[in-house]
């Protein structure tokens, strides 16, 4: 049985191939003749022998130009039946407690916290505790503003559907808010979800949230329990996040991809995608023709 090594960019040319033929031979690495998988954006797969070094083909392929993921055999065979993902600037393209704190005058020091508490600088925790802490006294008719103000990532649509023709399951986990979440998952009708919720006091925001906070830690448990809820192992599951909250679930999943991820994040995660399309997950997932 051979692995596969998946080429993933907007546009991946045939020189682009050829070269990393070339490259994986240099090493000794003896490649098949690739196949395309997909198109806009481009996914091409090339097979290569079972006992090749996975670790070396990366490096060794690292400045080629696509993106480069080394598909667990595993995913290679049977197709992953979960994908989890983050939501603020995985699954859509802002964050939401940012577009928040913008009602409230405190974006820019809501934004470098954000950052921080993402590179893993600040404890998510207590970081995501003073953003929300900015928030208080907002009317909570602003939930509903910013709701309508969320964009779905390129490649949403096409990602669930995809998802949903393979048979597999698709799951929302987010640090942010579910009053955010919940009508976002409703327009892909997505019902595994997790988020932290508003304290609303008097139509108010108070400033606080209800209960513990959606940390790394929860994200990771979240990611367990939706698996074991569907009968799947853990190597069934791709986790996909961007953040220093995401690496929990991502260490545990069977593959981890980092989405436009902070560089720790993309240190330690097993593939990264450096465009913003979310269909550019369903190659890498092995749910697309194998």
């Amino acid at each position: 049985m051979s692995q596969a090594i998946i080429l993933s960019a907007p546009a991946v040319s045939d020189d682009d191939v050829d070269r990393a033929v070339d490259v994986l031979s240099g090493i000794g690495v003896h490649a098949r003749t690739p196949a395309r998988l997909t198109s806009s954006p481009d996914a091409v797969r090339i097979d290569v022998p079972e006992d090749a070094d996975g670790r070396a083909i990366r490096a060794a392929l690292a400045d080629l130009g696509p993106d480069v993921c080394v598909q667990p055999q595993r995913l290679r065979r049977a197709g992953a039946g979960l994908i989890v993902l983050d939501v603020d600037s995985t699954f859509i393209e802002q964050e939401v407690v940012e577009l928040l704190a913008e009602s409230a005058g405190t974006r820019d020091l809501v934004a470098d916290i954000t950052d921080r508490a993402m590179r893993g600088e600040l404890d998510f925790t207590q970081s995501l505790r003073e953003r929300v802490g900015t928030l208080a006294g907002l009317p909570a008719t602003v939930l509903t503003e910013v709701a309508e103000q969320v964009c779905p990532t390129p490649g949403a649509a096409r990602l669930v559907e995809g998802v949903r023709d393979a048979g597999a399951e698709i799951a929302l986990v987010s640090g942010g808010f579910m009053e955010i979440l919940e009508p976002l998952a409703a327009q892909f009708d997505i019902r595994l979800m997790l988020a932290n919720r508003l304290e609303i006091s008097g139509g108010r925001l108070t400033g606080r949230v209800h209960g513990d906070i959606v940390d790394r830690r929860a994200k990771m448990t979240a990611l367990r329990g939706f698996a074991f809820d569907l009968d799947l192992d853990l190597w069934q599951t791709v986790a996909v996040g961007d953040g220093a909250n995401d690496l929990d679930m991502m260490a545990v999943a069977g593959l981890s991809v980092a989405f436009n991820a902070k560089p720790e994040v993309r240190r330690r995660a097993d593939t990264a995608l450096s465009f913003r399309r979310l269909d550019a997950l369903l190659p890498l997932a092995g749910l697309v023709e194998r």
